[in-house]
Parts: C-alpha cells; sequence; structure tokens
C-alpha cells in the first residue's frame, strides 16, 4: 500500500498585509484629502508666514487671504445665508488685516482700520440685524477705499463695484432673499483681495 503524505499547509501572510496596506492608503487618502481643518488649524495657531509656503510646484496655503478667496470661491449652491455671511465677513476683515499688516504703507497708516473691522465682523452673530450687516459691509468697502487709494490705485473700478455691492443690501428686506446680493458683494470684494494679493 502506497504511503500518503499529509503536510500541514503553511499560512501565507503576504496577502493579507497587501489588503491591510490597501486599507491604510485607502483610509490615509480620504482623511486626508480635503485638510481644510489642518490648514484652518494652522492658520489660527501660526503666523501668516509661517502657513504660506510657497515652493516650485509644492504650495500650501493657509493665508487668511487665501481662506477668503477659497470660502467665495465654494459657495455656489445651497447655503445657510446667515452662517455664510458671519463667515464671510470675519474671513473678509481677517483677510484685509492680513493685507494691510504685509504692506508697509499701508501698515503705518491703516492697522487700526484693519483691527476694527475685525472687531466689527465678530460682533456679526448669525441673527444679527441686516442694518449691523450693511454697516460692516459698508466697513469693508471704504477700508478696501483707503487700501486702494494708498498701495492699489489700479483698483478704482473694482473697489467701487464692492462699494456699491455693499449698498445695495436693502434693510428692509429679509436677509434670505438678499442671497444673490449678499454673494455678489463676497465676490466683488474676492476679486479686489485677489488682486491686492497678486
Amino acid at each position: 500500500m502506497a504511503e500518503i503524505r499529509i503536510q500541514k499547509k503553511r499560512r501565507v501572510i503576504w496577502p493579507w498585509i497587501l489588503i491591510l496596506l490597501i486599507i491604510l492608503i485607502v483610509a490615509a487618502w480620504y482623511f486626508l484629502k480635503d485638510n481644510e481643518y489642518i490648514k484652518e488649524t494652522a492658520a489660527d495657531i501660526l503666523p501668516d508666514s509661517v502657513t504660506s509656503i510657497n515652493l516650485s510646484d509644492f504650495s500650501i496655503s493657509g493665508s487668511k487671504t487665501d481662506e477668503f478667496i477659497r470660502f467665495v470661491e465654494d459657495s455656489s449652491g445651497a447655503i445657510n445665508i446667515n452662517r455664510f455671511t458671519k463667515e464671510g465677513l470675519n474671513k473678509l476683515a481677517a483677510s484685509l488685516n492680513s493685507i494691510i499688516s504685509k504692506n508697509d504703507s499701508l501698515k503705518s497708516t491703516l492697522k487700526n482700520g484693519g483691527v476694527v473691522l475685525e472687531k466689527m465682523a465678530g460682533n456679526i452673530s448669525i441673527n444679527s440685524d441686516l442694518q449691523k450687516i450693511k454697516e460692516v459691509f459698508i466697513a469693508s468697502a471704504d477700508l478696501m477705499k483707503s487700501m486702494q487709494e494708498k498701495s492699489y490705485k489700479n483698483l478704482y473700478i473694482e473697489i467701487s463695484e464692492v462699494r456699491m455691492s455693499a449698498e445695495s443690501l436693502n434693510t428692509d428686506r429679509s436677509i434670505e432673499v438678499q442671497e444673490n446680493t449678499i454673494k455678489n458683494f463676497f465676490r466683488r470684494s474676492s476679486l479686489a483681495v485677489k488682486k491686492m494679493k497678486a
């Protein structure tokens, strides 16, 4: 009678390691693909000069101006207009203050204007009345006008459009029916900030 040899089958561990590696890569991609939280946290903790690093093809941008521009660009679609307005005003004020602090000719004369605007924007709540919101819109436009007169003379038209869109906010109507007016103010402000940053 022939002898049948029975050998224990060796466990192959490589497929399990490969599956685990794929799961880790997918998890890392999922959590790191949209790292806005990391950028915002870094921007809050570190100064703008540290969070905005530009190397040839590698760019991490956490500056206040970039945050504001991205915020406005990402505002298409359905939004909560109250939250959008509050957050937009805070980001715009921080953005303008950041531009002022990086420009020596503006820093000497307009630093207080940037700080005051940030405080005004910080006082806007989700339930603020339109009169307060309009005051901050106009204060933002006025600060941009002062910046334009000092250092950005070629932005006269853009800043004038910001001012007109700020004034077009109607305090007698509800904020919900003026979503396009509010978005238009932030779009025009974003365009001006983008050109000031360049």
